[in-house]
Formats: structure tokens, sequence, C-alpha cells
């Protein structure tokens, strides 16, 4: 990946705006021959809608999408499949009951005399996207039965098929197992090694830094960082991402525990109890007590243990204690 090659495919200062929201503001973003780009950001930072825009189901306010560093109007998917732009949803979009050969050329089948599908030649295409991908399937296997992870590989064969030169993964690795990520990881360098460009989303930073080449951070539907992960690590991708340190996430705060105000000590069920009771008496010999604030207390203890629900069934207690503080500890702000 040469670094001053031209795009593939950018957005240049482009806005978009849903109602008073604005999604994306003045956002420029390239992905180029050879590169594995990560795009990431909190929920809600636009990540989406920079997807939309480069997919061709949204246009954008202002600014420009890029094609090979010339100007390009899509008015759909369509468009943007036509450029070389697939992109690969979390969740597959396959037929279950059909071939991993039919969904892969769905519309598109190689026909034989009188216009019949060959089946043949359909098999030999489809294997050969396969082999290209150095996964081991059968592409006369129906879709239904194959695990998320090999419905991928079926997405990017299609994608392929289409000759994408630019594939967009939203969060591919969400549902796979450590295994498939690894495998899903050996086909996106397979991928790179062919000159196709990857835009790679996900929440899992471990997996920005062990695949993806360069990050682009997005805060509140605008860039905070655009360049090589090498120049990041997780912390100051954190706060890129957050606007604050990472020890600032979640700040230690100082708690006072007051005096006890209510106790349940021992309570025992006499009741027939249902099955989730039953499995629940093993822990309803516990004892219990509960810290300010008062209001809990006065509202009456919700649950004994870890499951024994005090209000669910009649019960006798041994001993139950309340004791009040004559008055109440102060509420930490």
């Amino acid at each position: 990946m040469n670094a001053g090659e031209t795009a593939i495919i950018a957005l240049a200062d482009a806005s978009k705006s849903y109602g008073a929201v604005r999604a994306v503001r003045d956002t420029s973003i390239a992905v180029r021959p050879g590169e594995v780009r990560a795009l990431v950001g909190e929920n809600g930072a636009g990540k989406s809608t920079i997807v939309r825009l480069l997919a061709g189901v949204t246009r954008p306010d202002t600014g420009a999408v890029l094609v090979d560093g010339e100007p390009a109007d899509f008015h759909g998917p369509a468009d943007a499949r036509d450029a070389g732009i697939a992109v690969i949803y979390q969740e597959p979009t396959l037929f279950p009951d059909l071939s991993v050969a039919e969904n892969v050329m769905m519309g598109r089948q190689p026909l034989a005399a009188g216009r019949r599908i060959d089946r043949g030649a359909l098999h030999d295409q489809v294997q050969g996207l396969l082999d290209r991908l150095g996964v081991r399937l059968d592409a006369d296997q129906p879709v239904r039965g194959l695990s998320i992870a090999d419905q991928q590989i079926v997405e990017i064969a299609k994608a392929l098929s289409f000759d994408a030169r630019v594939l967009i993964m939203d969060e591919p690795t969400a549902a796979l197992s450590g295994a498939e990520v690894e495998r899903l990881f050996a086909v996106v360098r397979t991928l790179q090694e062919h000159g196709a460009a990857v835009l790679f989303i996900s929440h899992r930073l471990d997996e920005i830094f062990a695949i993806c080449d360069t990050v682009t951070v997005l805060r509140d539907g605008e860039v905070t960082h655009d360049g090589p992960t090498s120049e990041l690590n997780t912390d100051e991708l954190v706060r890129r991402m957050v606007g604050r340190q990472l020890s600032q996430l979640f700040p230690k705060q100082a708690a006072e525990i007051g005096e006890t105000v209510l106790r349940v000590e021992r309570p025992c069920c006499t009741s027939r109890p249902t099955p989730a009771q039953a499995r629940a008496r093993a822990t309803c010999s516990t004892s219990t007590a509960a810290s300010p604030p008062p209001t809990r207390a006065e509202r009456g203890l919700g649950r004994v243990g870890r499951r024994c629900d005090v209000g669910a069934f009649r019960r006798t207690a041994r001993k139950l204690a309340v004791e009040r503080a004559r008055k109440a500890p102060p509420r930490i702000a």
C-alpha cells in the first residue's frame, strides 16, 4: 500500500444530516489499493452513515464521493457495486435452501444450450473463487447448516464475483470464535495480497492492531485521527474515540458505608415452591444485610441471597431484625 497512491474510493469533506442531527460533519476518508483500514468510534459516532455513503445507500448533503480520484454520483447500491464497492454485513443475507454456488452467482448463472443453467461451469467458477480465498468449502454444499463464519466467506466470494475492489466489513467478527476470526484474517490478508482494499469496522481494539494498517477514528461525526495504527496504542486510540483519558472513563469515587438499616437472617420457605424457587433454596439459609440509603430498606428487601425472592412466597424467618438509624446517613452525590 502506497500512501501517495490514488484512492479507490474516498469521501471528501462529506456531511450528512438526519433532521436536526448531524451524523457526519465535513468528514474525509480514503481507501487505497492493498490497504486494510480500520474505521472506529463509539456507537453514534457516524460509522454506519459513512458505510451508507460509500455503499450508495444515501447521498451526502455536502462534499463528494470520489472513485479513482474522480467525483461519483451514486444513485443507489447498484452504482456502488458497479464501481467495485461491496459491503459484508455482520448478518449474511443468503438463501439457505440453495447451494453456495447458486448464492454466489444468483441472477448471473452461466447458461448452456436452451438457456438452462450450466451446473458444471457454475461449480467451476465459484469453486475457483473459494480456492482463491484459501478456504475449504464445497461450492455445491447447501448454505443451510453453514456456520456464520462460512456464510461470511460466501458473501466475500459473492463480492469478488462482482470484481469488487473495496470490501467494507461491518462488525464481521462479532459472532465468530477465535479460530474463525483467525481464518477471516487470513482471507483478508489474501485479498490484500491481490490488491483489494478492506475497510474494517470493529469494536474489538485488539483486532484493529492485529489486521489493520491504518485507522480512521470518529467522534460525534468528525474525524479525530487518520493515520497508521502504529502511531497509536490502545489508550491513545480510546482517548481519541471518547475525548478523555482511559482512566477517566469510570473514575473512582470515595464512598463511606453507613450503619446497617435492614438485616435478614436465615429465612426459610414453608410453602411448596416452584421449580425456580426450589433451586433457590440453597441460598435460603444465608443471611444478608443492607446498608444505606434507607429508602431501599423502606421499600423492602427485594431479594435474599442470589435468587430467593423474599416476597414471592410465604416463609417463616427464624429472625428478622430491622435496625434503623435514628438519623439517615447522608447521601453520596
